[in-house]
C-alpha cells in the first residue's frame, strides 16, 4: 500500500530525529504519533498483526514520556488516545476483555487529565470517545448496565460540543458513533422506541451537515442499517418530524448503501470496519453490500503501482 510505504519513510525521519535529540519531547512524540498512524492503516486494511505491533509501539512511547513529563497534560492525553486505540483494534479482533481493560485504563487516565483542565475541549471530546469506546466494549460483552452509564456519560460531553460548532466534523463523528452504539444497545434491551428516537437524534443534529466526511458517512450509514431492523410504525413515528420523514424501514436499509457508495466515492476503505462491526449486520444479505464489500478488498489487495 502507497501510503505505507509514506508512513514507514516519515517513521524513519521521526526516529532519527528522536535519536539525534532524544531530550526533546516533541520529536519522541512524533515517533508515537506516527506509530499510531501506521497502526490505523494496518488495521484498515485488516493487517491486524502488524496493527497491534505499531499500536503497541505507540502506547510503550507515551507510557515513557508520560512517566518522564506527567505535568505535560497532553502527553498523558495521548497516553489515553494510545490505550483506546489499542483497546479499539483488539475489539474489532474479538478480544473484547483485553479491549475493555485498556478502555478502562484509557478512561481512567484522560478523567484525570480533564479534572485539571476542565475546559479543554480536546480533553472533553478526548474522555467522550474513550467513554464510548468503554460502552461498546460493554455492550458487546453483554453488560448492558455499565454500557449505557458510559455511552450516556459520553453524550453529555459531546451534546455541548456540538452546540460550539468546535472541531465540527470530529465531534459531529462522535455524535453519530456514540448515539450508534447507545441505539444498538437499546435495541438489545428490546426498547425499540428508544432506539429509534437515539437514531433520530443523531440523523437530525447531522442535517446540516452539506459536506460531511468520510467517517461521518459511514457511521451514519451504519445508524441507517440500525432503523431498518425496526419496526415499519416504529421507524415513521420517531423520524415524523426530522430530514428523514416518511422514510420507512426498508428505505432506511436502501439510505445506507447510498451513504457508504458515497463514503466509498470519497477514499473510504476500511474493509476491517465494515466486515467486523455489528452496526452494518443488517446490509450483509444484500448483493449491493457484497459487492461494495468486493470492491475494498480488491483495492486493498492490488499491488502499489
Amino acid at each position: 500500500m502507497g501510503s505505507l510505504v509514506a508512513i514507514q519513510r516519515a517513521l524513519s525521519i521521526d526516529e532519527k530525529l528522536a535519536s539525534d535529540f532524544p531530550k526533546v519531547v516533541s520529536y519522541r512524540g512524533g515517533v508515537a504519533d506516527t506509530l499510531n498512524i501506521m497502526g490505523l492503516s494496518y488495521q484498515r486494511a485488516g493487517r491486524f498483526s502488524e496493527a497491534r505491533t505499531a499500536l503497541e509501539r505507540s502506547r510503550e512511547k507515551w507510557e515513557q514520556l508520560a512517566a518522564e513529563v506527567p505535568k505535560q497534560l497532553d502527553v498523558r492525553d495521548n497516553l489515553g488516545r494510545a490505550l483506546g486505540n489499542l483497546g479499539y483494534l483488539e475489539g474489532l479482533a474479538g478480544n473484547q476483555a483485553v479491549a475493555l481493560q485498556l478502555h478502562e485504563r484509557a478512561v481512567a487516565i484522560r478523567e484525570k487529565v480533564l479534572a485539571e483542565e476542565p475546559r479543554n475541549t480536546d480533553y472533553q471530546r478526548g474522555l467522550a470517545y474513550s467513554l464510548t469506546y468503554l460502552g461498546q466494549t460493554y455492550r458487546r460483552l453483554g453488560q448492558r448496565e455499565p454500557a449505557g452509564a458510559a455511552l450516556e456519560r459520553s453524550l453529555k460531553l459531546v451534546d455541548p460540543l456540538v452546540k460550539l460548532g468546535i472541531e465540527v466534523s470530529l465531534v459531529q463523528v462522535l455524535q453519530l458513533e456514540t448515539r450508534l452504539e447507545l441505539g444498538m444497545l437499546r435495541i438489545a434491551e428490546e426498547r425499540q422506541e428508544v432506539a429509534a428516537d437515539c437514531f433520530a437524534q443523531a440523523i437530525k443534529a447531522s442535517a446540516n451537515r452539506t459536506d460531511p466526511s468520510v467517517d461521518e458517512l459511514v457511521f451514519l450509514a451504519g445508524i441507517h442499517a440500525q432503523l431498518s431492523r425496526l419496526p415499519e410504525s416504529v421507524v415513521m413515528s420517531a423520524l415524523a418530524k426530522g430530514p428523514d420523514a416518511g422514510f420507512g424501514s426498508k428505505a432506511q436499509a436502501d439510505k445506507a448503501m447510498v451513504l457508504l457508495n458515497r463514503a466509498v466515492e470519497k477514499s473510504f476503505g476500511n474493509e476491517a470496519l465494515l466486515t467486523r462491526s455489528d452496526a452494518y449486520d443488517p446490509l450483509r444479505d444484500r448483493e449491493d453490500f457484497r459487492a461494495l464489500l468486493k470492491k475494498l478488498q480488491d483495492k486493498t489487495n492490488a499491488p502499489v503501482k
